[in-house]
């Protein structure tokens, strides 16, 4: 997949889950903390990211955590870590 590097699992979709936090809430952010992790789809031949994890804090001071990693990465772990 040659357009593997200009993608990944935040791509897919953290972005809607993201939009549909901040309509439900009715809130914006003021604070935005995100990791990504790499090495198994690369080691596949994908040049993406494995897994990526933001934490954000709202105005109105709630804390919301997205976490989206690969599906092959989820079958792959799944038994082993109990994700």
């Amino acid at each position: 997949m040659k357009w593997a590097n200009r993608t990944g699992p935040e791509w897919f979709l953290m972005t809607h889950f993201v939009d549909l936090a901040f309509w439900m809430l009715r809130d914006k952010l003021i604070e935005i903390f995100a990791m990504a992790r790499e090495g198994h789809l690369k080691s596949k031949g994908f040049d993406t990211r494995d897994l990526v994890k933001a934490t954000i804090k709202m105005v109105g001071g709630l804390i919301v955590h997205y976490e989206r990693l690969c599906c092959e990465l989820y079958y792959y772990h799944r038994n082993l870590l109990f994700v």
